[in-house]
């Protein structure tokens, strides 16, 4: 945004200055979210491993209750 409010174009115009920013800024973080979450999904695991032993006391049980009972279950996080 800085390199364009330095252009020659944008002093030219006092209406580009008036109304354009917040269009601008909100098009150019809109593009920024467009590609960097799905990278970040792509780059981080999305399922993750807990003991059951480090569940709440209710969930324990629940799993506990079940014939061979994981040591080990996985959830997604989710975005």
């Amino acid at each position: 945004m800085n390199r364009f409010t330095r252009s020659a174009y944008y002093k030219a115009r006092p209406l580009v200055q008036k109304y354009s920013e917040m269009p601008i800024q909100t098009f150019l973080a809109g593009i920024g979210l467009y590609f960097t979450t799905p990278l970040g999904c792509a780059l981080f695991p999305q399922r993750s491993a807990i003991e059951v032993s480090k569940l709440e006391i209710s969930v324990q049980n629940q799993i506990l209750e079940k014939n061979d009972s994981p040591k080990v279950v996985y959830y997604n996080k989710g975005l």
